[in-house]
C-alpha cells in the first residue's frame, strides 16, 4: 500500500511547500521516505507510539532513534498504513501536521485508484485475449469472469480486424475510439493489426462505412467477420476478409467476409500454379500490365465495353484490341463463360499467392 517510491514522492511534494524536514514511516515504524536520505531505513520511535495509539505522537527532544517533531498516523480505509512526521519543535510544526497527513492520505488514495485501474486494464486485456481465442461454448465460470470485469460475453458481436501503418498508430487509435461504443473493446494482436469487438446490430456496418473517408486517408484496411456465438469464428472470418480483400480489391479499404467468401472457396480448390502461369503469360508481354489492368476494368464494368473504355479513357477499338490480345496470349475466350471464369480465377489465384 505504502511503497518506498510513493513515500519519497509524498515527502518531496510536502517539502516543496513547508520549510521543515518530512519523514514517512511504514506500518512497522521504519522510515521509508525522508528529506534526510541518511535516515531512510532507521527505526522511528515516535512513529511506533503513533502506530500503537493511532493518534498523533509528539516528541519534544532528540533521542537516539528519533528527533523532536510531530508524528501523525496515515489512514487509508480506516486502517493505519503508516506515519508522517515533521521534524521540529512541536509547538512550531504542529499546525502543519494535519495538513500534511490529509495531503498524504489523498495522494495514497490517488495511487491506489490508479493501481486498481491498471490492474483492471490488465485483467480485461488478458480476458479479451482468452475470449477471442476460445473456440468452444462459453462455460459459466468464463461468463462470470467477464461479468466481474464489466464484460457481457453473451451480447451478439462481430469482429473487425484493422490493419494500419505502424507510424500512424496514434491516428488509428483516435479513429477506433470514434468507432467504439459502450460495451465494445479493442486489442492489439500484432504490431500492425488491432481487433475490434463490436456489438452486432443493424447500425454496426453503418458506423464503420460512415468513416470510410477517414479510413482511406489513414490507409487503414478493415476486414469484418460474420456474427457467430463463438467470437473466435468471427475473428477468423475477419482475418480472411482482410487478407483476401486487401489483395483483390486494391482500391477499397473495407472488406466484409460475405464479399470475399466466394473467392475463399475458389482459393481452396484453385490450382495456384496454373493460375500463375496464365497471368504470368500476360505480364510477359511488353505491355502486359496494361493488358491486365484493362481486363480488370472490363470485369469491373460487368463486361460493358463502352463503360470500360470510358473508364480508362481509351477508344473502344483499343479496348477490343487489348481484350483480343489477352485471348490470344491465354487461349481463353471472353465469350465462353467457363473460359472467362478460368481467367478470373487465374487472376484471383495469382493475387492470393503473390
Amino acid at each position: 500500500m505504502l511503497s518506498k517510491e510513493l513515500a519519497q514522492n509524498i515527502v518531496n511534494k510536502m517539502m516543496e511547500v513547508i520549510p521543515y524536514n518530512v519523514n514517512i514511516m511504514n506500518n512497522e515504524g521504519f522510515i521509508i521516505g525522508s528529506g534526510d536520505l541518511s535516515r531512510v531505513g532507521s527505526l522511528h520511535e515516535g512513529a511506533l507510539d503513533a502506530l500503537r495509539t493511532k493518534e498523533t505522537a509528539e516528541v519534544f527532544e532528540d533521542y537516539e532513534y528519533t528527533k523532536a517533531g510531530v508524528n501523525t498516523p496515515i489512514f487509508f480505509r480506516n486502517k493505519v498504513v503508516g506515519v508522517i512526521g515533521i521534524t521540529g519543535l512541536p509547538d512550531v510544526v504542529r499546525p502543519f501536521g494535519q495538513l500534511v497527513s490529509v495531503t498524504a492520505e489523498l495522494l495514497i488514495s490517488q495511487e491506489y485508484a490508479l493501481n486498481e485501474h491498471v490492474i483492471k486494464q490488465k485483467l480485461t486485456e488478458e480476458f479479451i485475449y482468452e475470449w477471442i481465442n476460445n473456440n468452444i461454448e462459453y462455460h459459466e465460470d468464463f461468463i462470470q469472469r467477464g461479468t466481474s470485469l464489466g464484460i457481457d460475453v453473451k451480447i451478439e458481436r462481430i469482429i473487425a480486424v484493422i490493419q494500419y501503418e505502424k507510424d500512424r498508430y496514434k491516428e488509428v487509435n483516435i479513429l477506433i475510439n470514434k468507432i467504439l461504443k459502450d460495451g465494445e473493446y479493442s486489442i492489439n494482436i500484432s504490431s500492425n493489426r488491432i481487433v475490434v469487438l463490436l456489438i452486432y446490430n443493424k447500425f454496426t456496418m453503418k458506423r464503420i462505412f460512415g468513416l470510410e473517408e477517414k479510413i482511406q486517408k489513414l490507409s487503414v484496411k478493415i476486414g469484418i467477420g460474420r456474427f457467430n456465438k463463438i467470437i473466435m469464428s468471427s475473428l477468423i472470418d475477419g482475418v480472411k476478409a482482410l487478407n483476401i480483400g486487401s489483395k483483390l480489391y486494391e482500391g477499397k479499404n473495407i472488406y466484409t467476409y460475405d464479399s470475399v467468401k466466394f473467392f475463399k472457396n475458389i482459393e481452396l480448390f484453385l490450382n495456384e500454379d496454373k493460375g500463375k502461369e496464365v497471368i504470368e503469360k500476360i505480364l510477359e508481354e511488353g505491355k502486359g500490365m496494361e493488358l491486365l489492368e484493362t481486363f480488370l476494368v472490363y470485369m469491373d464494368m460487368n463486361g460493358e465495353k463502352i463503360k470500360a473504355s470510358n473508364k480508362i479513357h481509351i477508344h473502344r477499338n483499343t479496348l477490343n484490341y487489348r481484350l483480343d490480345k489477352i485471348e490470344e496470349i491465354t487461349g481463353l475466350k471472353f465469350d465462353n463463360y467457363l473460359e472467362l471464369f478460368q481467367l478470373i480465377t487465374a487472376y484471383i489465384g495469382y493475387k492470393l499467392s503473390s
